[in-house]
Parts: structure tokens; sequence; C-alpha cells
């Protein structure tokens, strides 16, 4: 989840994008989360620390290079590389990646607008087809070019859509023994009919709200997809995911993500966030 997270870097990318493969591999997990110390009566509100997440100050605009590695159960790896931009406006956030490489995908293109307490709206440009289309609702928990991410991932689920409930407080293990305290919560989709999971668990740091780890759930209380955050930057005064994975633990496939050249307040122009510049040379 996660949670490659988040507009980028307060998506599970949330702030979801940001990974980098350092010698071409991530480490797995050594370890799990600590026990959780239970909620007690004058602990944080869920919806709160969902929102604030949200919310989060990550910059006017952001500017970077993605690099995401798929890694099947079975197969060879695949790499796909994508500049991205994301830009505040009033009541929303617009965010563009146009892909570098392979071949196969060379200056295919996504935007998303993703306006405050409404459904966000996406545009897809494949060169193949020649043509900018938009994606429907039913299309956000879909694969993101082939990765473990989902569309939904490149932008923060509206926290206004679940009902969030505040579990506990938790260590959740980084790299080099690091152990980041979090705060717990659980939330549950309003419109269960509408996704593919029944309810999802967030790691919070409490230092600042950033997604740490990410768990999707289905029926039976199984997790079906977890993402996890493995290092993170602080770049002009504002933490930066760093490294990351998405795992999809129905199939066995995991993809990490890398994100560098990150810049903030750079003062990218409106323009580059239509729906005509998608299927130009730009960014």
């Amino acid at each position: 989840m996660m949670t490659l997270e988040s507009k980028m870097p307060r998506m599970f990318l949330a702030t979801a994008l940001g990974l980098v493969l350092m010698g071409g591999h991530l480490p797995e997990a050594a370890a799990q989360p600590q026990k959780p110390t239970p909620a007690k009566p004058g602990t944080p509100d869920g919806a709160k620390l969902m929102t604030s997440v949200e919310d989060r100050p990550d910059g006017k605009d952001m500017t970077a290079d993605v690099t995401l590695e798929i890694q099947p159960k079975t197969g060879s790896k695949r790499i796909r590389q994508f500049s991205l931009l994301r830009k505040e406006f009033t009541g929303m956030t617009k965010l563009v990646t146009k892909f570098i490489s392979p071949a196969d995908v060379r200056d295919a293109a996504f935007l998303v607008w993703d306006e405050h307490n409404k459904a966000d709206r996406r545009w897809l440009y494949l060169p193949a087809i020649g043509q900018v289309r938009r994606l429907a609702s039913s299309e956000d928990r879909t694969s993101f070019f082939g990765s473990d991410f989902v569309y939904e991932d490149l932008t923060n689920r509206d926290p206004d859509l679940d009902t969030h409930t505040f579990v506990a407080s938790q260590k959740v293990p980084g790299p080099g023994g690091v152990q980041w305290d979090c705060w717990v919560v659980d939330s549950v989709p309003k419109d269960a009919k509408k996704v593919d999971f029944v309810k999802y668990r967030s790691w919070i740091w409490k230092d600042d709200p950033l997604l740490m780890r990410q768990e999707y759930q289905d029926a039976a209380g199984k997790v079906i997809r977890r993402g996890e955050l493995r290092s993170i930057k602080k770049i002009q005064g504002i933490w930066t995911w760093h490294q990351g994975t998405m795992h999809n633990l129905k199939t066995g496939s995991k993809t990490l993500l890398e994100m560098k050249n990150v810049k903030y307040d750079t003062g990218v122009a409106d323009e580059r966030f239509t729906e005509t510049q998608l299927s130009r040379n730009a960014p």
C-alpha cells in the first residue's frame, strides 16, 4: 500500500511514488510491525488522521523521474520509466505521467484531476491508438501499466469514501533497524460494490503524516495487497518517499518503485495538465 504514497508523495505512491532500487533490488522486510498498543481514551480520531495524510503540505508542485520494477511470481522482471509532474490548484490536485521506456509504452501518458470530495477524472493516451481516452470510474482499481499499483494509488483515496476507526499505536520496521512510530487506522468503504476489498489498514507516521504501510483485506480478513515504505528523504524541507514496494499477495507479484530527481515548487505551467497536452512530447 502502499500504499508509486498519494497526490504523489501523499499517496500510497500516496505519497506512493518514491523508491530507489539500491543495486537493482530492495531487501524484503526483515520483520513485521511490533505488537500494537491498544487505543485508550483520548487517543486520535481515525478520520482526522486519514485527512491529515491528504492535507499534509508537500509543495505547490513537484517534478520527478520514476522507475517501476515489476517482479512477477514467475518469469522475468520488467522495468518501466516515466516522468511525473504534480501541481496544486484551487480545490484540486492534478498529476501527469509520461512514459520514457521501454519501447512498447514510450510516450504513453496518464493524467488525473483529483478534485477534493468528488470522483477523480482520469485520461489515458496510448501512442498505438493515437487518441486520448477518458477512463471510467470502474477502472480506478485496475493495474497501472501492468504493475501492482492501481490507478487510484496515484492519488490518495478520498477519506470521505470510507469510515475510519483508530486502532492502536504501533512501530513499523524500516531499513537498518529503524522503527517508525505510527498510528494505526482501519478503514471500511461506504460503498463496497465499487472496490475490490472490504477493509484496509493504514500505518501513519507520527512525526509527519506519511503512509508508511497499508494493507487491503478481503471478506475473509486475508491481506490481498500490501504497500510498504522502505526509505524516506527530506527534500527542500519535505519528507518524501524514497523506497517502497507494492505486493499483490493473490498473484505473488511485486512492484518496486524508485523516484529520483525530486524537485518541489519549480513553477510548472498550468497547461501541462490538460487533456490536449497528453499526446505531445512533454513533460
